[in-house]
C-alpha cells in the first residue's frame, strides 16, 4: 500500500497545517505583545521560531530544559517519519484518510489552544521559566 502521502491532497493538507502552525504561533505572539503595548511584527516572528526570549529584563531560570524538549520534539517528528517511510509494517492501519484526519485535527486543536493561551496570558506568557515578581 503506497503512503497515503503520495496523495496530492493529503500532502496539500499536510502542508497547509505546517503553515497553520508557524502563522498560528508568530500571529499569537504578536496578538499578546500587541495586548501589552507591543507592537513588533519582526520581534514576533523571531521570538515565536527562533526560540529566543524577550529583552524584558527578567532573566531566565532556565537550565537549558527549553532547548532538550525542542530537539527531542523535532527529533521524535523525523524519527516518526523515517519509521512511516523505512519500516512500513509498522504503520499498522495508519495510513488511511480517518486516521490522517484525526491526526491533522488534533494538530490544529493544539495550535489553537497554544495560540489561545499566548494571547489570554498576553505579557505574562513566557517561553522560559522565570521567577514571578513579589
Amino acid at each position: 500500500m503506497p503512503l497515503l502521502l503520495h496523495d496530492p491532497t493529503a500532502s496539500l493538507i499536510l502542508g497547509a497545517s505546517a503553515v497553520a502552525i508557524v502563522v498560528g504561533e508568530v500571529g499569537a505572539t504578536y496578538l499578546g505583545q500587541a495586548r501589552d503595548g507591543e507592537r513588533r511584527p519582526l520581534g514576533s516572528l523571531v521570538e515565536s521560531l527562533f526560540l529566543v526570549r524577550r529583552r524584558g529584563g527578567v532573566a531566565s531560570h532556565d537550565r537549558g530544559t527549553k532547548w532538550i524538549v525542542a530537539v527531542v520534539a523535532r527529533v521524535g517528528i523525523l524519527a516518526g517519519l523515517a519509521i512511516a517511510v523505512l519500516v512500513p509494517g509498522l504503520r499498522v492501519y495508519a495510513n488511511d484518510w480517518p486516521t490522517f484526519g484525526l491526526g491533522i485535527a488534533l494538530v490544529l486543536a493544539g495550535v489553537l489552544l497554544r495560540a489561545w493561551a499566548i494571547v489570554t496570558l498576553g505579557r505574562y506568557f513566557r517561553r522560559e521559566p522565570t521567577p514571578a515578581s513579589c
